[in-house]
């Protein structure tokens, strides 16, 4: 008997101080013309020996529209304060400073090391409510624990590391590729490694959670607990997770115990890079000394084929604040579509302490029977998760959308059902023209095909390997035909055998050589 989706998720739940001198460097890119007017501020704070590649990175910037300044470390380490205290106030002076009407993000380029922390080749974390790392402290503006600016760090000791960074920004910032990956999401589960009980309080939630997930976005689930029709045994999971990363994704959550390392060789250049997000025990803890790439999210921002951003947690993290960070995150990428990486973490800290709905409110009942202290964890939460990456960066997701009509009838199974709708795209308001993919499937959470009887060991790979294939397919018709003048209009065939869903879904995927779009509705299918 296999666990359902729910159960599964719940489970899971400065250079003249440098020792060499910089090298010269030469893009070959032409950036970007600056607007007439600057749009909001940056503020990048360098450790000292990353000054001249901070210096090319904040021109980049400048020239993609930021108004920038550049502060190293030399510059703060005076007036007998420490450097820990005197980059959280030269950031208050920044936001003090700010024009009416503008916002202020933070990009920190540099490492950070408990051992030296007031040293000019490290910029110094910050120290939270209840004692945690991270940058959340640096910009928090009036003390309430929770961040107020956007921020992120490139987590990099070597001014080359800065540069190789930079280019993969220029690429990813150049242009955008439409394609299915701008709307794949590879989630990637395992034990949250607390026990039964308070991992099991959970289960409601992610059930509930990946049905609350915008539809306009595909789910590829992969587990590592035994007895899910999504499991593969550990190397199996290890080689999905570079599978689809390669392959390209929009966002690859994993949501469960410390993953501590993936095939980090493996990494190909990806069809389109991505965010990483690592809920799970100490993924993102940069401050560990015992090594220059010490945690995975810093080997994986690192390497030249990695993605453009990763989150993850300095230190050890609780099943319940990792699945309600994860809840936050999920809605501000896929529902809410914010527009940079920054400002995606900073709102979901803001919903983890201020945002109150219905699910939030049940889930707190449930969880405060068996756990204890669930403000605490929050706080916890809020202060320990870090943006390693620009956090200027947009997650570029599908800019257009698809509008389906609702059917006039309701679908009929055995016949054929007209789908009707239209495309935008901001392309100077000229209609769309191209191609639209529409499909009719079923909820996530519903598994449409007998599966193979496997062992929890997982004997059979091949069986599982299909098992958690078929689990992942929710597709029962699909049509595909042309835009033009931005509408569609397609015949659809609706299978006579169809299997019983609570909710069916029409959803769509148009694309051109330029754009792409989504969109979806619910579909009804009497029984």
């Amino acid at each position: 008997m296999y666990r359902p989706l729910s159960l599964v998720l719940s489970l899971a739940l400065v250079a003249a101080f440098a020792c060499q001198p910089p090298a010269e460097r030469d893009t070959g890119l032409m950036w970007p013309e600056p607007p007439a007017a600057p749009r909001d501020r940056l503020l990048v704070l360098c450790a000292d020996q990353l000054t001249q590649a901070a210096e090319d990175y904040a021109a980049y910037r400048a020239a993609t529209g930021w108004d920038v300044e550049l502060v190293p470390m030399v510059a703060l380490a005076s007036g007998g304060a420490s450097l820990r205290d005197a980059v959280g106030a030269r950031i208050v002076r920044a936001h003090k400073e700010l024009p009416e009407g503008l916002e202020l993000t933070v990009l920190i380029i540099g490492d950070a090391s408990e051992d030296e922390p007031e040293s000019g080749t490290q910029v110094p974390l910050s120290v939270g409510p209840l004692g945690y790392l991270s940058d959340t402290g640096h910009v928090d503006m009036d003390g309430d624990g929770v961040p107020d600016l956007a921020t992120g760090r490139l987590p990099f000791d070597d001014p080359e590391q800065v540069w190789r960074y930079l280019d993969r920004v220029e690429r990813y910032e150049s242009g955008y590729q439409p394609g299915a990956w701008n709307r794949k999401v590879g989630l990637f589960t395992g034990e949250g490694g607390f026990g039964d009980v308070i991992d099991g309080v959970l289960e409601f939630v992610a059930g509930q959670v990946v049905e609350q997930l915008s539809y306009d976005f595909d789910f590829e689930v992969t587990t590592n607990i035994p007895g899910s029709a999504y499991y593969l045994p550990e190397d199996a999971w290890h080689e999905e997770f570079v599978r689809q990363y390669n392959q390209g994704l929009a966002y690859q959550p994993y949501l469960g115990h410390t993953v501590g390392s993936v095939l980090v060789d493996r990494l190909d250049e990806p069809g389109r890079r991505g965010l990483m997000a690592f809920y799970s025990c100490s993924d993102g803890a940069i401050q560990d000394v015992d090594g220059p790439s010490a945690s995975l999210s810093e080997q994986l921002l690192d390497h030249p084929d990695g993605p453009m951003a990763v989150v993850g947690a300095t230190a050890v993290s609780h099943p319940y604040g990792n699945a309600v960070l994860a809840r936050e995150m999920s809605l501000g990428v896929l529902n809410e579509r914010v527009d940079s990486y920054g400002a995606l973490l900073r709102q979901a800290k803001d919903d983890m302490v201020y945002g109150a709905d219905e699910f939030r409110e049940q889930l707190d009942v449930a969880a405060s029977v068996f756990i204890d202290g669930l403000p605490e964890i929050i706080t916890s939460h809020v202060s320990m998760y870090m943006l390693l990456g620009d956090p200027c960066l947009s997650p570029m997701l599908p800019p257009g959308h698809v509008l389906l009509d609702d059917p006039e009838q309701a679908l009929t199974r055995g016949e054929r059902a007209t789908v009707t709708g239209l495309v935008s795209a901001d392309r100077d308001g000229l209609p769309f023209e191209g191609t639209v993919l529409v499909t009719l499937e079923v909820m996530r959470s519903t598994i449409i095909h007998e599966l193979n009887e496997v062992d929890d060991q997982c004997s059979d790979l091949e069986a599982c390997l299909e098992n958690r294939t078929l689990a992942n397919d929710h597709l029962l018709a699909s049509v595909q035909g042309p835009v033009q003048r931005g509408r569609f209009e397609l015949d659809l065939e609706i299978p006579e055998d169809l299997p019983d869903s609570d909710i069916y879904y029409l959803r769509a995927l148009a694309w051109d050589d330029v754009d792409d779009a989504t969109g979806f509705i619910e579909a009804h299918v009497p029984f």
